[in-house]
């Protein structure tokens, strides 16, 4: 802050935690503007809690992940159910081709393994379709509303 006062330049979002009356921690974002009064020269300190707004970004982050490994399971859900298509045309006509010899034991293997792979492709679908569930319900617009808005910080030094 000694900066701040021997410059008069305005410090903008400096970050710290500090211990609240009731013993949790909380996230402040402060803003030092250096004001000249009639009284004298004071440094005005505008700090605004943000550990709300960091709660939900951190959540927010948290549902963006799970949509991508969503969106890459299925991907490879669609990748992985093409080669199987493929095996499986093969399988076919292997199978016609040799009608009059019974069915061999790796034939029947390849065919189970082929049915357990298309359950696999299933369930890696249903995971990608599935939607994030949260247990606790974050109202987002609070949240933004506690945050101050970059017009607000620009009008005045200190609120």
């Amino acid at each position: 802050m000694s900066h701040v006062i021997a410059g008069g330049e305005p410090e903008q979002g400096l970050l710290y935690r500090i211990r609240h009356a009731e013993g949790h921690w909380i996230t402040v974002r402060a803003s030092f503007h250096f004001v000249d009064g009639d009284a004298g020269p004071f440094a005005a300190i505008h700090a605004v809690d943000i550990t709300d707004y960091q709660h939900v970004e951190t959540r927010l982050r948290h549902a963006q992940k799970l949509i991508t490994l969503g969106r890459l399971t299925l991907a490879m859900a669609n990748d992985f159910d093409e080669g199987l298509g493929s095996i499986r045309q093969q399988l076919v006509a292997v199978l016609q081709d040799c009608v009059a010899e019974p069915p061999r034991f790796a034939v029947r293997a390849i065919q189970k393994a082929i049915t357990d792979a298309t359950a696999l492709v299933s369930q890696l679908r249903v995971f990608a379709h599935t939607a994030p569930v949260f247990a606790e319900r974050v109202e987002v617009n609070r949240a933004a509303a506690r945050r101050p808005s970059a017009a607000g910080r620009s009008k005045s030094g200190c609120r």
